[in-house]
């Protein structure tokens, strides 16, 4: 179950108590990467620890810029829209990172202080006591809080026949045939018509043996 008001306030919290540790992640050198089709080149780095970077399409990387240069006759751009995708792993996912990792599948317990990642949050249900993300904090200021350390991975739980990803299921009440009103009343009936016949039969052979002890004595 997701408390987003809880762990959000949580997250402030602790980032006011405790300082917070500015990461640095280390950048690749800088590379000559080039557009035959447009001749035009570029410099920049590929990513860093948090990130790597590929160029966009009708782009390729030439080479190390300690021992490669723009083509003759090529045009040099400022920069190009590199592609770039974020790393999912504790480092680029600690509160102070250097960089945007990829931590939206990071999973927080707030009573353990604990951090860990799921496989897939969308398609997972979480444990008692692990919460995602909650919707008013930011995917960019997801991350592990000072004071929490992490460990490693948490498995999802299986779901449930009929119930829905994170949702608890209801809990079914079930009533036993011959439990209910009806039922229990029908039943009361019953015995008290028994109880009935019995005494009627009773008496019925009480009183033909006085009829035959009658006739005995005459």
């Amino acid at each position: 179950m997701r408390r987003p008001a809880v762990v959000g306030t949580l997250l402030l919290f602790l980032s006011l108590l405790h300082p917070v540790t500015t990461l640095f992640a280390t950048p690749t050198p800088p590379y000559v990467i080039v557009n035959h089709t447009t001749r035009e080149c570029t410099e920049s780095i590929l990513g860093d620890d948090c990130r790597w970077c590929d160029p966009p399409p009708g782009w390729e990387v030439l080479g190390l810029s300690s021992g490669n240069q723009c083509p003759d006759g090529y045009t040099r751009v400022e920069r190009i829209d590199m592609q770039c995708r974020a790393y999912k792993n504790e480092f680029c996912c600690t509160l102070g990172a250097p960089g945007p990792g990829a931590c939206e599948d990071m999973v927080l317990h707030a009573t353990d202080r604990l951090c860990a990642f799921v496989e897939n949050i969308q398609e997972c249900i979480l444990p008692e006591g692990w919460a995602s993300r909650p919707p008013d904090v930011d995917p960019a200021g997801w991350r592990c809080p000072p004071g929490h350390r992490w460990a490693g991975s948490v498995a999802c739980l299986e779901p449930t026949a009929g119930g829905e990803p994170g949702a608890i299921p209801e809990p079914i009440t079930t009533t036993r045939p011959g439990t209910g009103v009806l039922a229990r009343t029908a039943t009361l009936l019953a015995g008290v018509c028994l109880g009935a016949v019995l005494i009627a039969v009773a008496g019925a052979g009480l009183l033909l043996a006085l009829i035959v002890a009658r006739r005995g004595r005459t």
